[in-house]
């Protein structure tokens, strides 16, 4: 069968039109007319703590609110948390070399309405970055937030959905954290996350009858500090071997769970402690705030020797 069109341009047109029809189909309208374009996306994807994904649909936030913490914020680790919420690093497949290429791009997050002239302490940066990462959570993810000074401070027992109603009454109250204390409250807020993850009576969600699915993703448990663990009311550092005999407990208690433990450090703070821990958590992520100042001191007490 043929087709006669007196005008040639028109035919083309048709003809493409009939080209194109298939395409269309296999790959979708709306690529092509912009349908869905005001469907949200999967925001669990894009949601950072501190530059690390929070991929896991149940997650404790476990923050250091001892007296230190209201210590000024040094530079160095406010420009490192800077660059954490606004640039995001990604691996690309290896190329032939075995070599995996990085690429690094900006990207334009919830982190950008953080007013950092605002952020002039350690314990502004914890809080401005917990609300932030709180707001971006969609009601999918279950969580709940534990304090610490000299003793473990949950502000909810039970995780709780990240609803418009729950995420405002946790971020009203940590927006009322204040500093007091010493950090002898460091292990026991560990294991008391430890405690709500792994006893399922605190778990809501399968309380309320949710199967769990596989890529449900387990536990994120992320520990903020800007210290050391200490004894008798913050006045001395925690001795050597009684931190091994927590870190021991913390292993213990974490078994073959499907719970993983991420470590952040601000300014000054036990580097090696926070590390053992990542480690210990299932191979968890430590973010070091206070890396550069660190190092510029150790080299000053090198360049003294």
């Amino acid at each position: 069968m043929s087709f006669f069109y007196p005008n040639k341009l028109i035919s083309r047109l048709i003809f493409l039109l009939l080209l194109a029809g298939p395409i269309m189909a296999t790959t979708g309208w709306h690529q092509f007319a912009g349908a869905d374009s005001n469907k949200k996306p999967d925001q669990t994807q894009a949601v950072k703590y501190y530059g690390v994904n929070l991929k896991a649909h149940r997650i404790i936030f476990i923050i250091d609110t001892t007296h230190s913490m209201n210590d000024p914020l040094d530079q160095a680790s406010k420009e490192e948390a800077k660059k954490l919420r606004n640039v995001t690093s990604e691996a690309t497949p290896a190329s032939g070399d075995g070599k995996a290429k990085k690429k690094k791009k900006k990207s334009r997050r919830a982190g950008e309405s953080i007013d950092w002239s605002k952020i002039n302490t350690k314990l502004d940066l914890a809080k401005a970055e917990l609300i932030e990462s709180i707001k971006s959570l969609n009601k999918e993810t279950w969580l709940t937030v534990i304090t610490y000074d000299l003793e473990a401070k949950p502000l909810k027992e039970n995780l709780l959905p990240a609803t418009k109603k729950n995420k405002k009454k946790f971020i009203r109250q940590i927006e009322n954290l204040e500093p007091w204390g010493g950090t002898d409250g460091f292990f026991s807020a560990l294991l008391k996350s430890l405690e709500i993850a792994t006893d399922k009576k605190k778990d809501r969600r399968i309380r309320t009858g949710k199967k769990k699915t596989e890529d449900d993703g387990g536990y994120e448990l992320f520990f903020l500090t800007d210290g050391w663990p200490t004894i008798n009311s913050g006045s001395q550092l925690m001795p050597e071997d009684q931190r091994a005999v927590y870190c021991e407990q913390i292993k213990k208690e974490l078994g073959d769970e499907k719970i993983r433990i991420n470590t952040i450090g601000i300014g000054t703070h036990d580097r090696i402690l926070l590390k053992k821990i990542a480690v210990i958590g299932h191979q968890g992520k430590y973010v070091d705030l206070g890396m550069k100042i660190t190092k510029r001191k150790n080299k000053e007490s090198k360049g003294k020797k």
